[in-house]
């Protein structure tokens, strides 16, 4: 069993990027030549044991794109439900012994020292933590193993800050000055 599991949501459309549909953002370049996915990936693989990318019937093209990292793929017909669904899938098909850090597909930017203070709030048993910048709430949302019933809970269309409003006690954050645990890929604009 996997101490602390990494999952990646990527199953979005990412209709902001291409309205059209012909350009999957996931699998856009970034100014060093990996795909967004990619590059997320890669920051997430060192911090955790097992990395789950949750995708949905459309993640052929990712799959093939990533096929030479040691990634875990859980694929779900009910993704485009909302956050929440994607989330219970990952959930679902893993069963960490501590807990998982969640990260999202889009979010190639993250610092490593904040996915360290992460993984080491978790292990210190932080039930729900997060990075904040600048007082914004940003990623990896660390969440304890513990947690498993309530997160497959979770209506579709929610997120883990769902569990927080529930239980504000539940949650705690830590401050970071690393703009990338809150930068995402929205518009093409936003690779550079």
């Amino acid at each position: 069993m996997a101490d602390i599991i990494g999952l990646i949501l990527a199953a979005g459309r990412g209709k902001r990027f291409d309205p059209t549909g012909a350009r999957n953002k996931l699998l856009a370049p970034l100014p060093d030549g990996r795909a967004v996915l990619r590059a997320s990936c890669e920051n997430l693989m060192p911090w955790v044991d097992r990395l789950v990318v949750i995708t949905g019937t459309h993640g052929a093209d990712l799959r093939a794109a990533l096929a030479d990292l040691a990634i875990d793929w859980v694929e779900s017909d009910r993704v485009d439900l909302g956050m929440g669904a994607s989330l219970k899938a990952g959930v679902g098909a893993t069963h960490p012994a501590t807990g998982w850090l969640f990260a999202l597909g889009d979010m190639p930017f993250i610092a490593p020292a904040t996915l360290r203070l992460a993984r080491d709030a978790l292990r210190s048993g932080a039930p729900l933590t997060r990075p904040e910048c600048g007082g914004q709430p940003g990623h990896p949302v660390a969440c304890a193993a513990s947690l498993r019933g309530a997160l497959l809970n979770l209506p579709d269309e929610a997120g883990v800050g769902a569990l927080a409003r529930r239980d504000p006690a539940l949650m705690s954050s830590f401050a970071v000055v690393d703009a990338g645990s809150v930068r995402d890929i929205d518009v093409p604009g936003d690779l550079g």
